[in-house]
């Protein structure tokens, strides 16, 4: 994606953008949404430049419906040198952005039992796809950073490109499946992940 690919009936995010319905979405500034993100379709989202989503609550992808994020701007992701800028971010837990999601100054803000992004408890998920961008997210007690929920299933975790930076809350995957959970295929074809 660059900016002059960006489908022309991409929906702006805003503070309010908790439940998206499928198709294209675009962050063009800096923006937090304090309540959980609930997807109902195939939703795409767009980072533009080097703008950051804060979504502390985490992102619920439903069975059938999908996630795929990506960014505008060229990638520089040196993990050793922290070089994350300017690529577009994704932050899925509490901390100042660009903290590893290992750090001890981030934590999960999700609630127990489910997914940073990903499922909820007893609930299962779509496919989730990194496409590009920064993606810390931090999973709640008993469920993956990136994946199912506790006592569900994950359809798929695909890692194309980017920085992705994981962890779970406790008892769970840093990518792939929560306590008593399961996940299918997590295919990394590039980028630098750390799960934890």
């Amino acid at each position: 994606f660059d900016v002059l690919s960006i489908p022309d009936d991409a929906i702006m995010m805003t503070d309010s953008s908790t439940t998206l319905a499928g198709g294209y979405y675009v962050v063009r500034n800096d923006l937090e949404i304090d309540e959980r993100i609930v997807l109902t379709g195939n939703v795409h989202l767009i980072l533009c430049g080097d703008v950051v989503l804060y979504a502390p609550k985490g992102i619920t992808v439903p069975a059938d419906g999908s996630l795929t994020v990506y960014t505008t701007s060229e990638e520089r992701t040196n993990a050793e040198e922290n070089e994350f800028e300017p690529c577009g971010g994704l932050c899925v837990c509490e901390c100042e952005y660009p903290y590893f999601a290992y750090d001890e100054n981030c934590t999960s803000a999700a609630e127990p039992y489910s997914a940073g992004i990903g499922g909820t408890q007893g609930v299962d998920c779509g496919t989730i796809t990194v496409d590009g961008g920064v993606v810390f997210s931090i999973g709640g007690t008993d469920a993956a950073g990136i994946g199912s929920g506790a006592q569900a299933a994950c359809a798929g975790v695909v890692i194309n490109g980017g920085f992705v930076c994981t962890n779970s809350g406790a008892h769970g995957a840093g990518i792939g499946s929560g306590y008593n959970g399961t996940c299918g295929d997590i295919i990394v074809n590039g980028g630098i992940v750390y799960a934890y």
